[in-house]
């Protein structure tokens, strides 16, 4: 979508540069541009160069087959505090790929929070009068 946008504006600016950048930027402004994609653009096109980003560099990302895939999000699924280093390994995967490639959330563990003794006397207490209240 990004290349889409690009393009559109390398073309809006092109046939309109006579008229003078600040013309130009407002115009592109006014349809819902960013104001600094729209500066990137007219300096690529003064310079010559081409509108496309470059390709990135480093490792190129390794998907799943569909089948690892499936095992992996069963494996997962309704498992809490599930070891990611292992399941990396399991599947020869990065762990970190691993969550956010897959569609897969980290579960922690929720914390039971300790109630003093007043607090279950409290609690006992409201539950006998609610049991009362149901019972009448």
């Amino acid at each position: 979508m990004d290349k889409d946008l690009r393009q559109e504006i390398g073309r809006i600016y092109c046939e309109n540069r006579s008229k003078g950048k600040p013309c130009v930027r407002d115009h592109l402004i006014e349809q819902g541009f960013s104001k600094s994609l729209i500066y990137k653009v007219m300096a690529r096109v003064n310079n010559g160069s081409p509108l496309t980003t470059k390709q990135r560099s480093g490792r190129p990302k390794v998907k799943l087959s569909p089948k690892s895939n499936r095992k992996l999000k069963s494996v997962t699924v309704y498992k809490v505090a599930q070891s990611y280093r292992r399941l990396g390994q399991q599947f020869k995967h990065d762990p970190k790929t691993i969550l956010t490639e897959n569609g897969i959330h980290k579960k922690k563990r929720k914390i039971i929070t300790k109630s003093t003794d007043g607090q279950k006397e409290r609690q006992k207490k409201r539950l006998s009068e609610a049991k009362r209240g149901l019972l009448m």
